[in-house]
């Protein structure tokens, strides 16, 4: 899930009808939002999802066709991005600062990048070293991968440096499923989800304490 940059409406994937339904975020929590991609995502799931600064979302499905898509802010759809996958589709996306780049983890090893305005496929940003799968993914400021990035990657939450390096792991005992992340808005920490458990930490992003 995720907010609508004015932050009046949270904005959650619904993964088994594939569709994005918005809430209002202030007391009432009511539906002011459905969106059906309907024939433009047969057999696929709603699974990530990122906003640029205009309001604009991009919903990354797998199965089925596993394309990204983007709507306008009244719901309406955009554009649909034939991104590559080497998994399942687009598990996690995330735009970066340019407005334009759209990394993403399709369910394997690679954080890959597209390009949403010239609709073509960039350079992977890394390739992980191992086995498992990358779960989901965060850019660290200032945003466009020129300052690393997170990844949950299964049993560790994973530091990366602009060159794809890990410089950082971040894990506590028994939590090996490592799946979801979000970066605290005070700019030194993370938060990171172990959905074995269902447990949620907030990591400091420099000593790697659980705080």
């Amino acid at each position: 899930c995720g907010f609508h940059p004015s932050l009046d409406r949270l904005y959650t994937t619904n993964f088994t009808l594939a569709r994005v339904v918005a809430y209002d975020a202030g007391s009432s929590h009511r539906i002011v939002q459905r969106i059906d991609p309907a024939g433009t995502s047969a057999e696929g799931h709603s699974r990530s999802l990122a906003f640029d600064a205009d309001g604009n979302l991009f919903v990354g499905h797998v199965d089925g066709h596993r394309r990204v898509h983007q709507y306008g802010d009244d719901g309406g759809l955009l554009k649909a991005f034939e991104v590559a996958v080497d998994g399942r589709g687009a598990e996690a996306t995330e735009l970066a600062a340019d407005q334009t780049t759209l990394f993403y983890a399709t369910g394997g090893r690679a954080i890959r990048r597209f390009d949403t305005v010239t609709m073509t496929q960039l350079p992977d940003f890394v390739s992980l070293a191992g086995s498992g799968y990358a779960f989901d993914l965060r850019l660290l400021p200032p945003g466009d991968g020129t300052g690393g990035l997170l990844v949950a990657d299964g049993n560790q939450v994973k530091r990366l440096s602009p060159a794809g390096h890990v410089v950082q792991a971040y894990d506590d005992v028994g939590r090996d499923t490592w799946s979801a992340l979000s970066l605290d808005p005070d700019g030194i920490s993370f938060w990171a989800a172990d959905s074995e458990t269902d447990h949620v930490y907030r990591f400091h992003i420099e000593s790697g304490r659980i705080e």
